[in-house]
């Protein structure tokens, strides 16, 4: 009890102080701490469950390991969970050996045991897939991986803050054994090693349903969840094969499916209903009302959304030798410098290069989902996985400097303005590009973008010119048609699911050469050989789907993707990503410490009605009928 109460008092928050005791609760205490559990638990698991001492006691181990390690008994009862799953689904038959053919290839399985935050031993018998034998134990064309699209998440995010939506998180359990083989596949496997003792020696396994590790089991699961929406009666996006919504009452909900997990948004009433539903159609787990979401905790305020990433972030600190004695650096890379290619400094040992690899690893994932600003840093970093130096070891470690020093940092969602969820209102879809010119000793270009949806950012990339460009204007066109591309894609979700999108929507670069181009219909000798994305802008421009516009240098967020900027343009791009936050200097803390003064702002635009008198181009002709017909 006294070191339960120890726990609380430093943490100062008794629900979370239980999650990180790592010894079984006093008697004295216990019926408090279960009843804490059982709120707060599950929506703590996976981006910030605390039931360990150190991140490295989450790594993956084999089975032998598993066996070698203290938490054996944990282990023996996980197995123990997993074989009456896979009883429970069906999932195999045992057959003796000798009905297996002789041109029957018998596969093999490997065992994997991830501790888990909570403190729970997660087993999994693993069917070795890629020997398995293609055209005999599965088709070419059911190796896809079907997943929701990152674009697709951040734009339901942005909806859900503009409507005040109710999201909640169920999870499939074993949600590769619940598909079907299409094609009547015979596919034998060996016994796992860990469910040996409920089987004779003689026995095989015949698979009846797909498993882990099966070539075709994300595909096939895919389908079975796609047939449980059509009799939840959602209908399937056809911009992303993961996206499923429904329109009642004149209110729209959607379902997002990410491998296992399910995402419900939307009026509460209608989330529930849903929930309920999709509940009676698999064994699901019902994690509650999103908190996490794909490795992310989310903070949800009055009118914004942010993402962040402790559990990462106790990786950092746990498992790399940050330098904690010097100032932590306010930018993630040095202002103004580009990492070369392996004439820097001293080779690493291997053991140095495979630290170097996995630290990159997690600073990509964070990249992608919570810390944007860091984008063109950790690119550089991930150009030299191969054979890097102590340089880029030592601009591994200033990131995650960075990082540590502002763990409440991250991607940050505040639209412009709300919404009462019906289809009336179309929605604001603009874009910024740049490019900086052959920075890179490769003279490759760097070009960088970035696309918002109601003034909050989409979606952003930073990446080198796979061919040189032959002036800053080619360059800074390369940069706006893949910027265009994006906006493209995110109206085409919008419009597949009943939402109207303004058009024309807006385009910023800051290359005057690059703006005329765009703007007219001019050839001239230096511009002939680019002439197929100077055309592909200059059709949607007349077309009226895009308008392109120059933007100072200086004002452009997208400025931060292409080159490691200094501390005070660095923080004033940042913003635009991760927006204000008390690590910036003189700036208050988002909308958690202030009123927000601007949610009165287009007051008058939130209840109007799409304009379908107005003349509209051939193009915006175009998206409105496919939107028109969705809502018909």
């Amino acid at each position: 009890e006294r070191r339960s109460r120890q726990r609380m008092k430093e943490v100062g928050d008794f629900e979370v102080a239980v999650l990180r005791l790592d010894m079984p609760c006093c008697e004295s205490i216990y019926e408090e701490c279960e009843n804490a559990r059982k709120k707060y638990a599950l929506a703590l698991v996976g981006a910030i469950g605390d039931n360990f001492e150190n991140t490295k006691d989450l790594k993956v181990m084999n089975w032998k390991e598993a066996m070698a390690d203290p938490r054996k008994e944990a282990v023996t009862e996980g197995v123990g969970v997993e074989h009456t799953k896979f009883r429970r689904y069906t999932v195999f038959k045992a057959v003796n050996e000798a009905e297996a053919l002789p041109d029957d290839k018998i596969l093999d399985t490997t065992v994997a045991v991830k501790p888990k935050p909570t403190g729970e031993m997660r087993v999994r018998a693993v069917l070795r897939g890629f020997k398995q034998v293609e055209g005999k134990q599965y088709k070419k064309d059911d190796t896809s991986t079907p997943v929701i699209c990152l674009i697709t998440i951040r734009i339901v995010l942005v909806i859900g803050v503009m409507c005040s939506w109710y999201m909640h998180l169920i999870d499939v359990k074993g949600a590769f054994l619940n598909g079907r083989f299409q094609n009547n596949e015979r596919i034998f496997m060996k016994v796992p090693e860990p469910f040996r003792k409920w089987y004779p020696s003689y026995v095989l396994l015949m698979l009846q349903k797909t498993m882990y590790g099966a070539v075709q089991a994300a595909k096939q699961f895919w389908r079975a969840a796609c047939q449980a929406m059509v009799k939840a009666r959602y209908e399937r996006s056809p911009a992303d094969p993961c996206l499923f919504y429904s329109w009642k009452d004149g209110q729209l909900s959607v379902k997002m499916l990410w491998v296992d997990d399910c995402l419900m948004a939307g009026p509460k009433e209608q989330v529930l209903k849903a929930k309920t539903k999709f509940m009676t159609l698999f064994d699901c787990e019902d994690i509650g009302e999103m908190k996490e979401y794909v490795g992310c905790s989310v903070t949800r305020g009055d009118g914004w959304l942010r993402m962040t990433q402790p559990l990462q972030l106790r990786k950092f600190k746990d498992e790399f030798d940050l330098e904690t004695q010097r100032a932590k650096p306010k930018t993630p890379a040095e202002p103004n410098s580009v990492l070369n290619e392996g004439d820097q400094g001293t080779a690493l040992s291997e053991e140095k290069q495979s630290d170097y690899r996995q630290g990159v690893e997690i600073l990509l994932h964070m990249m992608r989902w919570s810390r944007s600003e860091t984008l063109n840093a950790v690119r550089e970093l991930s150009r030299h996985l191969k054979e890097a130096t102590d340089v880029h070891y030592k601009q591994m470690i200033r990131i995650m400097n960075y990082c540590v020093s502002t763990p409440e940092r991250g991607n940050y969602l505040k639209p412009e303005r709300k919404w009462d969820g019906r289809s009336h209102m179309p929605l604001r879809i603009s874009g910024m590009s740049d490019s900086e010119y052959i920075k890179d000793p490769s003279r490759h270009s760097v070009n960088g973008w970035i696309f918002f949806l109601e003034g909050c950012p989409i979606n952003c990339a930073s990446k080198m010119m796979p061919v040189i460009a032959l002036s800053i204007t080619e360059a800074e066109l390369y940069a706006a048609v893949q910027c265009a591309q994006d906006m493209m894609y995110s109206a085409r979700v919008l419009l597949s699911i009943g939402i109207p999108v303004e058009f024309p929507m807006k385009l910023e670069v800051d290359n005057k050469g690059a703006v005329d181009l765009c703007n007219n219909w001019s050839v001239g000798g230096r511009t002939r050989h680019i002439e197929v994305k100077q055309y592909f802008l200059r059709e949607l421009k007349e077309e009226g789907v895009i308008e392109v516009k120059w933007k100072a240098g200086d004002e452009m967020t997208a400025d931060i993707l292409t080159k490691n900027l200094g501390g005070t343009l660095f923080a004033k791009h940042a913003e635009g990503l991760v927006g204000k936050d008390k690590y910036q200097k003189g700036n208050e803390a988002d909308g958690e410490t202030k009123a927000d003064a601007d949610e009165s702002i287009h007051e008058e635009e939130e209840i109007g009605q799409f304009n379908t008198k107005k003349k509209l181009s051939k193009g915006q002709k175009y998206y409105y009928e496919v939107w028109h017909s969705i809502i018909v």
